[in-house]
């Protein structure tokens, strides 16, 4: 790997073309990403989460005039907004300038964080001539996916019942539909060789680039990875943790959502899937609707339980009931 020492002010063009791929954890941004960094043309890095906070940071200073009704407060006390975006867009410019050191054919730094999703406005204004690439997948595969990692490799982070992925998945959708350009992808169709030569476009690249194997597993694709000079002896810790992928696991190991789990992704995803393309994801026959509606009685008797059981005990004793305040 070779270990370039950027100028530690660059100024001027950017050496690269900036792409962000972006979209809800568990829609195969990884696997894209390994897939592209075979590019020649394409140099890229593990996450860099570099956005996320820059984005916070851009919002402590909307744009507008700093008129009487604004707080004396922030960073706008010391600095006008376009200095403010100038530091805020440096650490990308710089690497930017990495990256074009460390491999002098590529034309496309390649930034691949899926929680930039919800930082695409504040990007596009830092980095005025990126461009987006937003993969989404299934709603129902990727909950399905979230909840398997929840309970096992991704436990400190990952949400841990339906509501709460289909709610990241939902979050994540609506967030990439912005007034930036955003060219989006279906996962499933990139699997079954679809859509790579628009994706190829889309980031300024040849469509004639063959795509390699598309069976690989993510640990077969990170090879590519590009770090920062002094860190090269870090490469071998870049593979993923066991069950990330399902190259990794057992058969029989994938996480299966349940027929109440299934309803319930129906029932809140139906517009966005098919806004995206997506058909039913798992239509409900009567039986099941039946049983989702049961289970739907059955937790409002169990959570008004303790209630009735102690206006009955209230009842008996000659007492007022216990929600009444005294």
């Amino acid at each position: 790997m070779v270990e370039p020492t950027p100028p530690p002010n660059p100024t001027g063009t950017a050496p690269l073309r900036s792409v962000f791929l972006v979209g809800c954890p568990r829609s195969g941004t990884t696997w894209v990403q390994g897939i592209l960094g075979q590019h020649p043309e394409v140099v890229t890095t593990p996450e860099t989460h570099l956005f996320v906070d820059l984005a916070r940071a851009l919002a402590q200073y909307p744009p507008g005039p700093d008129d009487g009704e604004v707080a004396l407060i922030g960073p706008r006390v010391v600095l006008t907004r376009d200095e403010w975006v100038q530091a805020l867009a440096a650490p990308w410019t710089t690497a930017l300038h990495t990256l074009a050191a460390a491999d002098p054919q590529a034309t496309v730094a390649l930034d691949k964080t899926p929680q930039h999703v919800f930082a695409i406005d504040a990007i596009a204004e830092l980095v005025p001539d990126a461009r987006f690439v937003h993969l989404v997948r299934r709603p129902d595969a990727v909950a399905r996916s979230l909840l398997d990692g929840a309970h096992g490799w991704a436990e400190s982070w990952f949400p841990t019942d339906v509501e709460g992925a289909i709610g990241l998945w939902q979050a994540s959708v609506r967030a990439a539909a912005t007034s930036v350009p955003v060219h989006t992808v279906r996962y499933e169709d990139l699997l079954a060789g679809d859509g790579w030569d628009d994706l190829l476009a889309a980031m300024g690249l040849d469509p004639g680039w063959e795509v390699p194997d598309l069976g690989a597993s993510p640990r077969e694709l990170r090879g590519g990875f590009t770090l920062r000079p002094g860190l090269a002896d870090r490469q071998d810790t870049l593979w993923e943790t066991e069950g990330f992928s399902y190259h990794s696991r057992q058969p029989g190991q994938r996480r299966e959502l349940t027929a109440t789990e299934a309803a319930y992704v129906h029932a809140h995803t139906a517009a966005d899937a098919d806004a995206l393309g997506y058909g039913p994801t798992g239509p409900l026959d009567n039986g099941e609707r039946a049983r989702v509606a049961a289970r739907r009685v059955e937790r409002a008797v169990v959570r008004r339980l303790p209630d009735r059981i102690a206006e009955k005990v209230d009842a008996r004793r000659g007492r007022r009931p216990h929600s009444v305040l005294h």
